[in-house]
């Protein structure tokens, strides 16, 4: 009955639609949540405008995206930190409800050690984009290792191939490229006198990155919304620069002093069905407190499907080592499609009784 008079209110049917619930419907997120719009984006859902389109999930756990046809400020309350091993955190009141291994629960009835559902991947890939390959290169450079003090766009860097390609692009565009005095792997892109029609601060500018910090740098929206093929060019130089690949512990890590790099990192490699892990530490210098975030792929699937998808420029023979190390050693016990032990009284269960009581339903 309520699709109903939704979908007339979508036509035009109905002006105005007052529903009365139950205080436990509103539930609710922290404003400063990200929420994905359906072309690549993310957004605070605070400012996520009606008309809007956003990734949401059908009856059968697809993703779809869908109109937004309104949106309520239920004002101050009390927020719930949710805490997952992957690292993913949610905001929310204690009425909003998380789906579990045993059904929905609210955050207020969720206790520690609880299973709880996130997503596989991502499955978007964009059409129509508006920057190059080049473009991604330049952004991940100036992320990973760029010189955010400076006025100018200097950027240190030991990688032959990053090099080379950062020295093509610069004379592609009239641009000058030039080693930075007394610093060994320091370089500076600048302008060429009039010939220049852009300039490199006016490149920064564009993605609104001119300004960040080391500790508040993230991914600008305009790579989420570029094709997967361009974003795996993106992942690849930003690892190339601060990423590595540990042959010991056969492992994929990037690390970063920006929590924002990390989560933005970690959603972009959702696209891939690339699952990872976000790890932190902090380290104490001169008195001060210096926060490091750890972005991981330690299993066998998830590394095979970066080396096939991904890539890391400059690193192919280390990526192609791992792989196959990798692949010796067979899938590891990542943690992320273990069953747990609720399984044992999901079997007790009947398909109608899970059905009626959580919304569930079982596929063969």
């Amino acid at each position: 009955m309520l699709d109903e008079k939704l979908m007339a209110v979508e036509r035009g049917e109905i002006k105005r639609l007052i529903v009365n619930m139950p205080p436990r419907h509103f539930k609710c997120v922290d404003g400063d949540t990200r929420i994905q719009l359906a072309d690549g984006s993310w957004r605070a859902i605070r400012d996520i405008e009606i008309g809007e389109r956003v990734i949401s999930l059908d009856p059968d756990w697809k993703f779809t995206n869908d109109r937004i046809v309104d949106k309520v400020c239920t004002g101050d309350k009390e927020v719930y930190r949710l805490e997952l091993e992957g690292s993913q955190r949610i905001f929310a009141t204690k009425d909003h409800r998380i789906l579990t291994f045993l059904g929905w629960k609210t955050v207020s009835e969720l206790n520690n050690n609880d299973f709880v559902a996130v997503t596989r991947n991502i499955p978007i890939d964009v059409t129509g984009t508006t920057i190059t390959n080049d473009d991604a290169l330049l952004l991940a450079v100036w992320i990973a290792e760029g010189d955010k003090r400076s006025r100018r766009f200097a950027f240190t860097n030991g990688n032959e191939v990053i090099i080379s390609e950062m020295r093509r692009i610069a004379l592609e565009r009239s641009w000058t490229f030039s080693r930075v005095k007394h610093h060994e792997y320091g370089y500076a892109i600048g302008m060429n006198g009039k010939q220049c029609k852009t300039n490199p601060m006016s490149f920064l500018r564009r993605f609104n990155v001119q300004d960040m910090t080391t500790e508040s740098v993230s991914v600008p929206n305009e790579i989420f919304m570029s094709s997967n093929t361009l974003i795996s060019h993106f992942i690849s130089a930003l690892w190339c620069c601060d990423g590595c690949v540990q042959k010991q512990a056969k492992s994929l890590v990037y690390v970063t002093k920006s929590e924002s790099l990390a989560r933005d990192l970690q959603r972009l490699l959702l696209r891939f069905s690339i699952r990872s892990v976000i790890n932190h530490w902090a380290v104490q210098q001169d008195g001060k407190t210096f926060d490091h975030w750890r972005v991981a792929i330690s299993d066998a699937e998830n590394i095979n499907r970066f080396a096939d998808k991904i890539g890391i420029i400059g690193k192919e023979i280390a990526m192609d080592y791992l792989k196959s190390e990798v692949t010796k050693r067979g899938a590891s016990n990542n943690k992320f499609d273990g069953i747990p032990g609720e399984w044992r009284k999901l079997k007790k269960m009947s398909e109608g009784w899970y059905r009626n009581h959580h919304g569930i339903r079982f596929k063969t």
